[in-house]
């Protein structure tokens, strides 16, 4: 596969897109789609810890959900769905790593009855768009 330029990855309900994490010298999540890959963006939503998963309450884990439902919804999540994603999702990953695809978020978040299209755009909040890095 080739690297993927920034925000190509993931595009909004795009087919097949997948959420890896995987841990080499450190912990770190890409974003996987048919031809392309690249690193999922760490958007600084409460602090600058780096991603972290499985049983772990700590910032990476609330920044890994953040930022994996802000990919995958190209909205801004209120912090209670954040906080729960943390702990439904994140929280109950492997230790050594994950895939997690943008269909089985969308089952989550319905589910949950959940809207994201409700949530604030990222876009619209001069963010731009939010992609892999």
């Amino acid at each position: 596969m080739r690297r993927m330029r920034a925000g190509r990855a993931g595009r909004v309900g795009a087919q097949g897109c997948f959420y890896v994490g995987r841990r080499a010298d450190a912990a770190e999540v890409h974003v996987v789609t048919p031809g392309d890959v690249g690193r999922l963006r760490h958007l600084g939503y409460r602090s600058e810890s780096p991603f972290e998963w499985s049983p772990s309450t700590d910032a990476g884990a609330v920044e890994l959900a953040f930022a994996i439902l802000s990919h995958a919804t190209r909205r801004r999540s209120p912090d209670s769905v954040c906080a729960q994603f943390r702990a439904e999702v994140i929280a109950t990953l492997p230790p050594d790593g994950f895939v997690i695809s943008g269909d089985d978020i969308r089952l989550w978040l319905a589910a949950e009855r959940r809207d994201a299209n409700s949530w604030p755009s990222l876009i619209s909040r001069g963010r731009g768009e939010e992609g892999a890095a």
